[in-house]
């Protein structure tokens, strides 16, 4: 059972309460509050998590893993984007009595912890262990 309920049943019980109706032109996606939250989401998060661990690796105050390589690390960034629970919650604070906005920014999300997704997963798969 656990494929169909990780793969199957989580993600649609997650889409049916972030409450937004996923119809509508694609040129939403560059309004200035959807693409504000896809790249943060997506290339914010990257950036912040990567460079917190590359700096610290660069100072010696951490050591790599064993097996480990640095874009192991940059594909673990990616996924730093998935978290899409707390900033649907946070959209709602951020655009309440706009429901306009906050459609957008909900839909925004979900298309960002996707693409953050599917990134991150690709380099980690593709990406083979360290000798």
């Amino acid at each position: 059972m656990h494929p169909y309920v990780a793969y199957g049943v989580m993600p649609l019980f997650a889409l049916a309460n972030a409450g937004v109706r996923l119809s509508g032109p694609a040129g939403a996606f560059v309004d200035p509050v959807s693409l504000g939250v896809l790249l943060g989401l997506v290339v914010g998060k990257q950036i912040g998590v990567f460079l917190a661990s590359f700096t610290m690796f660069r100072l010696g105050l951490s050591a790599l893993p064993a097996g480990t390589r640095l874009i192991h690390f940059y594909g673990v960034s990616c996924l730093a984007g998935i978290g899409f629970t707390m900033s649907i919650f946070m959209a709602a604070l951020a655009f309440a009595g706009q429901p306009v906005f906050e459609t957008e920014a909900k839909v925004a999300i979900l298309a960002a912890s996707t693409v953050a997704g599917l990134l991150g997963y690709t380099i980690l798969r593709l990406t083979p262990p360290s000798r």
